[in-house]
């Protein structure tokens, strides 16, 4: 199993990240993982420049899309100000949305974490926030802007807040009874949905 490795390595780092942390960090991740998705260069160097773009006021941009998939980590480099494309971070180990930015313009997929909070600054998600399989029980916190759909299955919630700008369907479970009637009461389609999780690295490695 690939060593699991932290956007905030052996202590707390409150600044923001400078190409040269980020650059550090992406040297922690399995190469066989990023290549295997054949959107990452198997120079972490040329990885980096590619996805990153480090502001003169000390942010950092991600201009497409940012796939992080079963990487063994719990955040993202501190400073990421928006993605604009989609955030990819299914299989991982993230309890909370502290590190995700405000703003991504695609889709956010968190399948399989241990999310148990979804305190953080994520707003406006562009596309879909699939937050199924996780360890929610609470949806305090849920991005005030979703334009596509919010994916809830697999979670110990029951209640959905109202108000939330949801431009899909509330996707659950057919034993989310509780959840499917509050989120219906409240004015949100609601739909049906047998829950699936990605494939594993090891289905990829063995195709």
């Amino acid at each position: 199993m690939p060593k699991k490795f932290e956007a905030l390595p052996g202590k707390k780092e409150e600044k923001n990240w400078t190409r040269e942390q980020v650059l550090k960090w992406a040297k922690a991740m399995p190469v066989s993982t990023i290549s295997k998705y054949g959107e990452h260069d198997d120079n972490p160097e040329t990885w980096v420049d590619k996805t990153f773009t480090f502001e003169t006021d000390g942010t950092i941009v991600v201009s497409g899309d940012l796939h992080l998939d079963q990487m063994h980590t719990s955040a993202l480099p501190l400073g990421i100000k928006t993605i604009r494309g989609d955030l990819s971070l299914a299989t991982n180990d993230f309890q909370s949305l502290s590190t995700i930015p405000e703003s991504v313009g695609g889709s956010v997929d968190l399948r399989g974490n241990k999310l148990k909070t979804l305190d953080g600054k994520l707003s406006t998600v562009g596309g879909d926030l699939d937050l199924g399989s996780n360890r929610l029980t609470s949806l305090a916190g849920l991005p005030q802007i979703i334009k596509g759909n919010l994916f809830l299955q697999n979670n110990k919630v029951t209640s959905i807040p109202e108000g939330i700008g949801i431009g899909g369907s509330v996707i659950v479970e057919f034993n989310q009874k509780k959840l499917k009637e509050d989120a219906l009461k409240k004015g949100y389609k609601v739909k049906i949905e047998n829950y699936s999780m990605p494939p594993l690295m090891e289905d990829y490695q063995q195709e």
